[in-house]
């Protein structure tokens, strides 16, 4: 008996059988390496994005909150009177000053009554710069807050104690300073100007105002904020 093989037959047997066989190990090693290269790449760009997105919405809401401590000073400033008050010993305080122990103390009108309570519109507000428990007492010197406070009474009695409300955190320094009653004046940083040995001096008028108030911010992370407000005109107010 005589066989006949077909080479061409033979040939797509061996191909056939070739291509069942699948990769060999070091092609799937060579395979899952780049998958991992290719996987670790894209995890540090996505890792990069979440990182930056996470700075840009801190930064963002750390300007926003100094955006708006801008905004309560300068609205407080906007409805600022000339109202002198009396400090629990009696004694005066300029209706406007910053020669106390706070960096800006002043009077303003237009406080909102919603529940109309039997009180003044008009209210006593302050600026301090530190770290400030309940009690009054001072401690964290490396770290600032900016405060301000508000008092339920213009005229003080000895149990007078003054609302806190934290506006920044971590700041370095504010500051303010003044211009007179003229734009050609040059800016002071004490107001009242020169009043006798720091004590209230009777002969200086209540409803003397300064023209512009001059408020920087200074923070670590972002350097210097620096507004100006423009002051209207002053009657004195009684209330």
């Amino acid at each position: 008996m005589i066989i006949r093989i077909d080479r061409d037959q033979g040939r797509s047997r061996r191909l056939s059988s070739q291509a069942q066989q699948g990769f060999t190990l070091l092609e799937v090693m060579i395979a899952l390496g780049i998958f991992a290269v290719l996987a670790a790449a894209t995890f540090a760009s996505l890792q990069a994005f979440v990182n930056t997105r996470d700075a840009i919405e801190r930064s963002n809401l750390e300007l926003a909150k100094i955006q708006k401590a801008m905004w309560i000073i300068g609205n407080d400033l906007q409805h600022l009177v000339a109202r002198n008050i009396r400090d629990p010993y009696g004694d005066h305080i300029y209706a406007l000053t910053n020669r106390r122990e706070y960096e800006l103390e002043f009077t303003r009108q237009g406080w909102s009554n919603p529940r109309f309570k039997t009180r003044s519109e008009l209210q006593r507000v302050a600026y301090q710069v530190g770290r400030y428990d309940d009690d009054g007492e001072r401690y964290g010197e490396d770290t600032q807050q900016l405060l301000r406070y508000y008092w339920r009474v213009l005229d003080q009695v000895e149990d007078s104690e003054p609302k806190k409300q934290v506006l920044l955190d971590d700041i370095e320094s504010f500051e303010v300073g003044f211009r007179g009653l003229y734009a050609a004046d040059e800016p002071v940083q004490e107001w009242p100007i020169d009043p006798k040995d720091n004590d209230f001096d009777s002969n200086f008028p209540e409803d003397r105002m300064p023209s512009a108030i001059f408020v920087s911010i200074e923070t670590e992370k972002y350097g210097s904020f620096r507004r100006v407000f423009q002051l209207s005109d002053f009657q004195e107010k009684t209330n």
